[in-house]
């Protein structure tokens, strides 16, 4: 890109409408700011976690191919951030958040690349979230760098790579509900930024967990439609948001499977296996009515304590899940994804579990130390079975595009927390059960992904290894992504990652650690396509030396 002659747009007091801008903080309206940065002077806006700013367009009036640029600026005394924007052609917005602006003496601008598109004809629009919880916005500058022609074929080349696409995105399908009351264009918004990645498969959560779900369900119930008292604010934004969709007719789940199909990623649909409690206060949010109608399903400890979890030792359990797994499969996803990671146990020291046991050796588990390997291998045996019933389910379905569905799983993190739990994993791996294997954290515990390596090699399994933390400079996204392909894996997935995509500096490397050859060519340390400007001059003030905050 030819960055010398670039085109900064620096002065956004041309944004229009013009009566959505003002000299002074209003409310509905953005308010226009002179500045200095970086040898940049202009006008930048912001906008207020309260000020409900209408969106506006800035004409950019190129045309041909430009690498985007965006100057994003916040206000560190005004909290969490987010700045969303769109060309003219974009079906909907993308959320762009600062790196992590912190405390600092020094005010800083983000100039951070977005995306390469073709600007003919084209606007851009900028917004901020509005609804429910509404956040801060600011934006200072556009940069548009042009593509030579050979740089375009490379990008338009790129784009059409399958090979590339070895990366799994995990979405909840409830945080974003916690900060709006939710549109379609949300839930597009919560997927268009995987366009143009290495993003291969989405793995789009069924709700909650369980049987709580945020579909219309006839074997469970839909998350917070019910409630007249929510825990927290945010929770009241999700029951809002499944009242006003399910009012107008939308099914959350089939806008999701068919936007993510309009981007050519496959999409997978999520399920928190233990997810059908919570504790007081929240126990009427998430708590199905399943798990607080049959008690005598409810896993027990050694002892006789009983353990909030439904114990998948009884068959009733088992036929529960897979109802809600058979109304998933009707969706027709590319696949099903078991989410066993967070959940666990499974199953313990119940009854049918006891006297299968006891009819098997003559011992009574209870007795026996809780890791013994001889009753938990019998445990595992129990788990299996059921993963059985839910692999010949995928069998018997189809998906939208005439395959039979995947199965996923997202299983613990070692061979020795999967066997506590009755997770067999290399049984699952063997026969075929599982597509794909993830591997997670536990509890805090490292992945052991030799061992993962190991089950899956010569199987039909593939193994995906879990990128964590969700916050990593770029430089250390590429060095644990090439330590996980040095393994065995045949791909990464980004648990949480519309939780990364908004942070650019990161994202713009997590997004194409699929190019797993290109990985030890990219530099080692940050961003390439990003820097910090400090700031001179805001509002008339001089803010570089003495900051005006130093007073408070």
């Amino acid at each position: 890109m030819d960055v010398e002659h670039a085109t900064i747009l620096s002065d956004l007091g041309q944004c229009r409408p013009a009566g959505a801008l003002s000299e002074r903080r209003a409310r509905w309206r953005w308010t226009k700011v002179p500045y200095e940065a970086g040898g940049i002077a202009g006008t930048l806006l912001m906008a207020g976690p309260e000020t409900q700013a209408p969106p506006v367009t800035l004409g950019l009036g190129v045309r041909g191919w430009h690498a985007v640029f965006l100057g994003v600026y916040s206000d560190q005394w005004a909290g969490p951030d987010c700045l969303r924007v769109k060309l003219t052609s974009d079906s909907c917005f993308v959320p762009v958040v600062r790196a992590d602006p912190g405390f600092d003496s020094t005010i800083l601008i983000d100039d951070v690349f977005w995306k390469y598109a073709d600007l003919t004809g084209q606007d851009l629009t900028i917004a901020q979230m509005a609804s429910g919880s509404g956040r801060q916005a600011g934006l200072a500058y556009v940069r548009l760098a042009p593509l030579s022609a050979e740089e375009v074929a490379a990008v338009l080349a790129d784009r059409q790579r399958l090979e590339t696409r070895r990366l799994i995105a995990m979405d909840d399908n409830f945080s974003f509900y916690c900060d709006r009351r939710a549109t379609v264009a949300d839930i597009w918004e919560q997927i268009e930024p995987y366009r143009d990645t290495d993003v291969g498969r989405l793995f789009w959560c069924a709700g909650a967990g369980g049987d709580v779900v945020s579909y219309p369900t006839r074997v469970g119930r839909v998350i917070g439609i019910t409630e007249e008292d929510f825990p927290t604010s945010a929770y009241r934004h999700v029951g809002e948001s499944m009242r006003l969709l399910l009012g107008q007719g939308v099914d959350v789940m089939q806008v999701a499977r068919d936007y993510t199909h309009s981007l050519g990623i496959e999409y997978h649909i999520s399920l928190r296996l233990g997810a059908f409690q919570m504790f007081p206060g929240f126990d009427e949010f998430f708590t199905s009515e399943f798990y607080r109608g049959h008690p005598e399903w409810h896993c027990v400890d050694r002892d006789g304590t009983p353990i909030a979890r439904l114990s998948y030792a009884y068959p009733e359990v088992q036929d529960h899940v897979l109802a809600v797994l058979e109304e998933l499969a009707s969706y027709e996803p590319d696949g099903l994804n078991l989410i066993f990671t967070r959940c666990a146990p499974y199953l313990l020291y119940e009854e049918p579990l006891i006297a299968g046991y006891r009819a098997r050796t003559g011992v009574d588990p209870r007795q026996l130390d809780e890791q013994d390997p001889h009753y938990l291998r019998y445990r595992d045996e129990v788990m299996t079975g059921f993963m059985r019933r839910v692999c010949a389910l995928c069998a018997r379905k189809t998906s939208g595009r005439g395959r039979r569905l995947l199965l996923s799983g997202n299983v613990l993190n070692n061979e020795a927390e999967n066997v506590f739990y009755g997770l067999d994993v290399a049984t699952w791996a063997r026969e075929g059960i599982l597509d794909l294997m993830v591997p997670d954290t536990w509890i805090g515990k490292a992945i052991d992904l030799e061992y993962f390596a190991g089950i899956t090699r010569g199987t039909s399994c593939e193994l995906y290894a879990q990128i964590m933390p969700r916050r990593m400079p770029a430089g250390e996204y590429r060095r644990r992504a090439l330590q996980a392909y040095a393994a065995g894996a045949q791909g990464l997935c980004l648990w949480d990652a519309s939780g990364r995509y908004p942070i650019l500096p990161e994202w713009n490397t997590a997004r194409r650690l699929g190019h797993k050859d290109e990985l030890t060519t990219e530099g080692d340390d940050a961003d390439q396509h990003f820097c910090s400007v400090p700031v001179k001059t805001l509002g008339g003030y001089t803010v570089d030396r003495y900051p005006p905050y130093w007073s408070y």
